[in-house]
């Protein structure tokens, strides 16, 4: 049994990591009592108990992450993907986790980090999830391995497999909705122009600011709504074609597919760094 630990930003990127994960061959574990009967040593068993109301507030969503397996019972990994509702609670999120275990998360195969370049570069993005690791000043020696990286995008084999993902594809900015128009004008050309289109057309007339990734935000909603009126975006990138046998080719894709690959052991690690 090998377990693995995912901490992204949001339900979108969740979605993103799920559907590429099912394209490798992992399937997703929706019933809570298939997963506990997989997970014979309870390790994630901490991660679906949560108090009703979440901090208190009946309207927010309890933060219970997405759940894969890949392989069979004889060979297994299970997999958490845990959004944790904004890039400041990517470390925070990932140290309360690891400090809920009793052997802080010494059992886990692969530990990793997936966050947005947005506004900055990739490496800004690093420098910013060190800065939050420097916050707390007795980590779990797990933790210790992502201060070291020297660049997003690695999968460095320490006791664990650790991984720092920088979105869209660790070298220019953006966003995950970079990739996801980079997919949609593979998969849906002709949804993809239009919406473009739309978008620009109609948001100078509202005075719309498309600062950071709002603009292509925008557009994502609008091939969504037409793709699957009425459901989230979420549900759209899970069920439909954003990431498919086509798209994997693409750059920003192809790199996010072979970061997971270095998680689950499909490909060797990076090479040591000093």
């Amino acid at each position: 049994m090998r377990y693995h630990y995912m901490v992204v930003e949001g339900a979108h990127d969740a979605a993103a990591v799920g559907k590429v994960l099912e394209l490798l061959g992992a399937r997703q574990i929706k019933k809570l009592l298939t997963l506990n009967k997989l997970d014979e040593d309870r390790y994630f068993e901490h991660l679906t108990k949560l108090d009703f109301p979440y901090n208190d507030d009946m309207t927010e969503r309890m933060p219970v992450p997405l759940f894969f397996r890949y392989g069979d019972h004889q060979d297994l990994d299970l997999i958490a993907i845990h959004a944790v509702g904004g890039e400041s609670a990517l470390v925070k999120t990932m140290m309360a986790t690891l400090s809920n275990l009793d052997d802080n998360g010494e059992s886990f195969t692969s530990l990793s980090i997936m966050g947005d370049a947005d506004g900055r570069t990739p490496s800004g993005a690093l420098a910013y999830y060190k800065e939050k690791l420097e916050e707390f000043p007795n980590p779990p020696a797990v933790m210790s391995h992502f201060a070291n990286f020297a660049e997003p995008g690695l999968v460095l084999e320490r006791r664990q497999r650790i991984g720092v993902y920088v979105l869209p594809d660790n070298e220019q900015t953006g966003t995950l909705e970079t990739v996801l128009l980079e997919c949609a004008a593979g998969s849906y050309p002709d949804i993809h122009d239009k919406a473009v289109e739309y978008v620009d057309h109609f948001a100078p007339n509202y005075g719309q600011d498309w600062t950071g990734s709002k603009r292509d935000k925008a557009v994502i909603g609008c091939i969504n709504n037409l793709l699957r009126p009425g459901t989230s975006n979420a549900v759209s990138i899970a069920r439909d074609q954003w990431f498919c046998t086509n798209t994997m080719t693409l750059s920003s894709a192809s790199k996010l597919q072979y970061f997971l690959q270095q998680l689950l052991g499909m490909e060797p690690c990076s090479p040591e760094q000093e």
